[in-house]
């Protein structure tokens, strides 16, 4: 948790002093706790690969095997977080399928298999399932309580991949929810990366002809307007093209022109020219 709000040195100085007092324990408890709270420390202080290492001790070989399956739910998510920040995407696939048979009572587990499940499809370039993936994160009801951290995470994935998608605004919106997130458990240097991110992008004002529209059409006016056709935006937005058809329909009225091409002509800011001759 002081690694998590950028309190290194008192993370460092309770990290000490735990491994003096754990010294005389009889069970292996601290051991992984002590363990999290090193790879906690380094993966703090952007030293990916000392927070991979300090989890060397907590493998299958390590430790006996009832102990691993009682405990490795604990940092099955550490390990696949720096496995995937390290572009170890096969190891970390393999962890997620650990990660998979792990039981799932409340909502953090659920939140945490998206997030990573998202990240490891992103990373190997499927667009669209990591959107799924992270869509379908945001959803998990807060049951047995809200994962706030991971959730948070999960949000900051999810608007780097709309960003990246050509979905500024509805990135930059999810950024802000992602600020909200970090901000409320106090997870400082994360919540001044946000910052720095949400500024940075400065995000342009909408064009007049977007006004009208809802976030959805304006996302479906925009990719039409690029030269999307009806089942790419569909699968791109993980929607049907009987769906798409619905909202062009909508577009069409609010913006009063006739047809796709109109539509292309007013989103490129071209002539006007609203008819198919």
């Amino acid at each position: 948790m002081q690694a998590g709000v950028g309190e290194i040195a008192p993370a460092e100085g309770d990290a000490a002093e735990a491994r003096s007092l754990s010294s005389a324990a009889d069970y292996f408890g601290p051991v992984i706790h002590l363990t999290l709270s090193r790879a906690a420390v380094a993966r703090a202080l952007g030293d990916i690969d000392g927070a991979y290492d300090a989890l060397a001790s907590l493998s299958p070989r390590a430790m006996e095997e009832d102990r691993y399956r009682l405990f490795h739910v604990w940092w099955l998510p550490v390990l696949a977080d720096l496995q995937l920040a390290t572009g170890r995407l096969d190891p970390a696939e393999k962890t997620l399928e650990a990660l998979a048979h792990a039981p799932a009572t409340g909502a953090w587990i659920p939140v945490t298999r998206a997030w990573l499940g998202g990240r490891l499809a992103e990373a190997r370039g499927d667009k669209a399932r990591a959107r799924g993936l992270y869509e379908r994160g945001l959803e998990v009801k807060p049951v047995g309580g809200e994962p706030l951290w991971t959730r948070g995470q999960l949000l900051e994935s999810y608007s780097g991949l709309l960003v990246a998608t050509g979905e500024l605004a509805r990135g930059v919106r999810a950024l802000k929810r992602t600020a909200q997130v970090y901000a409320t458990v106090g997870a400082r240097p994360a919540l001044e990366r946000v910052q720095q991110r949400i500024e940075a992008l400065d995000v342009p004002a909408p064009a007049p002809w977007a006004r009208e529209l809802s976030s959805r059409e304006h996302e479906i006016a925009a990719m039409v307007g690029r030269g999307f056709t009806n089942p790419e935006v569909a699968a791109e937005l993980a929607i049907s093209p009987k769906t798409v058809e619905y909202h062009l329909a909508k577009i069409y009225a609010k913006l009063g022109v006739p047809n796709r091409r109109g539509l292309r002509d007013l989103v490129a800011g071209g002539p006007g020219s609203w008819s198919d001759s």
